[in-house]
Protein backbone atom coordinates (compact mmCIF):
# COMPACT_ATOMS: atom_id res chain seq x y z
CA UNK A 1 0.00 0.00 0.00
CA UNK A 2 2.92 2.37 0.82
CA UNK A 3 4.47 1.59 -1.92
CA UNK A 4 1.41 1.93 -4.58
CA UNK A 5 1.26 6.20 -3.08
CA UNK A 6 4.60 6.92 -3.20
CA UNK A 7 4.31 5.41 -6.67
CA UNK A 8 1.35 7.64 -7.67
CA UNK A 9 2.80 10.66 -5.71
CA UNK A 10 5.47 10.77 -8.55
CA UNK A 11 3.17 11.82 -10.66
CA UNK A 12 1.10 13.84 -8.51
CA UNK A 13 3.82 16.57 -8.00
CA UNK A 14 3.31 19.27 -10.15
CA UNK A 15 -0.12 19.26 -11.67
CA UNK A 16 -2.40 16.88 -10.86
CA UNK A 17 -5.77 16.27 -11.49
CA UNK A 18 -8.37 16.41 -8.48
CA UNK A 19 -9.09 12.75 -8.79
CA UNK A 20 -5.28 11.83 -8.54
CA UNK A 21 -4.54 13.66 -5.69
CA UNK A 22 -7.37 12.47 -3.44
CA UNK A 23 -6.47 8.87 -4.75
CA UNK A 24 -3.05 9.26 -3.48
CA UNK A 25 -4.23 10.63 -0.19
CA UNK A 26 -6.94 8.10 0.52
CA UNK A 27 -4.07 5.23 -0.32
CA UNK A 28 -1.87 7.40 2.40
CA UNK A 29 -4.65 7.49 5.14
CA UNK A 30 -5.56 3.74 4.26
CA UNK A 31 -1.72 2.96 4.81
CA UNK A 32 -2.28 4.07 8.12
CA UNK A 33 -5.18 2.36 8.77
CA UNK A 34 -3.67 -0.85 10.87
CA UNK A 35 -2.10 1.99 13.47
CA UNK A 36 -5.19 3.50 14.07
CA UNK A 37 -7.31 0.34 14.43
CA UNK A 38 -4.50 -0.79 16.52
CA UNK A 39 -5.65 -1.33 20.55
CA UNK A 40 -2.57 -0.90 22.02
CA UNK A 41 -2.96 2.83 23.51
CA UNK A 42 0.03 5.85 22.22
CA UNK A 43 1.08 8.16 24.53
CA UNK A 44 1.24 10.96 21.94
CA UNK A 45 0.71 10.55 18.21
CA UNK A 46 3.02 8.71 16.00
CA UNK A 47 5.09 10.28 13.84
CA UNK A 48 3.62 8.32 10.63
CA UNK A 49 -0.05 9.69 11.55
CA UNK A 50 1.39 12.85 12.34
CA UNK A 51 2.84 13.14 8.40
CA UNK A 52 -0.08 11.39 7.01
CA UNK A 53 -2.12 13.76 8.09
CA UNK A 54 -0.01 16.73 7.82
CA UNK A 55 0.65 15.65 3.79
CA UNK A 56 -3.44 14.66 3.89
CA UNK A 57 -4.15 18.27 4.76
CA UNK A 58 -1.78 19.82 2.41
CA UNK A 59 -3.54 17.84 -0.46
CA UNK A 60 -6.86 19.03 -0.05
CA UNK A 61 -5.63 22.51 0.27
CA UNK A 62 -4.09 22.59 -3.28
CA UNK A 63 -7.10 20.63 -5.04
CA UNK A 64 -9.24 23.75 -3.46
CA UNK A 65 -9.39 26.44 -6.57
CA UNK A 66 -7.78 29.95 -5.72
CA UNK A 67 -10.68 33.33 -6.44
CA UNK A 68 -10.19 34.64 -9.55
CA UNK A 69 -8.73 37.57 -7.99
CA UNK A 70 -5.89 35.98 -6.01
CA UNK A 71 -4.68 33.88 -9.29
CA UNK A 72 -4.73 37.63 -11.20
CA UNK A 73 -2.07 38.54 -8.64
CA UNK A 74 0.29 35.42 -8.39
CA UNK A 75 0.09 34.70 -12.25
CA UNK A 76 -1.24 36.82 -15.10
CA UNK A 77 -0.95 34.29 -17.15
CA UNK A 78 -2.73 31.45 -15.41
CA UNK A 79 -5.37 34.62 -14.71
CA UNK A 80 -6.21 34.72 -18.33
CA UNK A 81 -6.53 31.22 -18.71
CA UNK A 82 -8.53 30.90 -15.28
CA UNK A 83 -11.09 33.65 -17.35
CA UNK A 84 -10.99 31.82 -20.49
CA UNK A 85 -12.31 28.63 -19.17
CA UNK A 86 -14.92 30.35 -16.70
CA UNK A 87 -16.45 32.03 -19.91
CA UNK A 88 -16.15 28.76 -22.06
CA UNK A 89 -17.78 26.67 -18.83
CA UNK A 90 -21.01 29.30 -18.84
CA UNK A 91 -21.61 29.23 -22.37
CA UNK A 92 -22.37 25.84 -22.12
Amino acid sequence: MVLATVAISVFAIGGSTRPTALLSAALGLASAAPYLTSRRGFARTPALIALIGVAFAITLLQVIPLPLGLVSILSRNSSIAAQRASRAVSMS
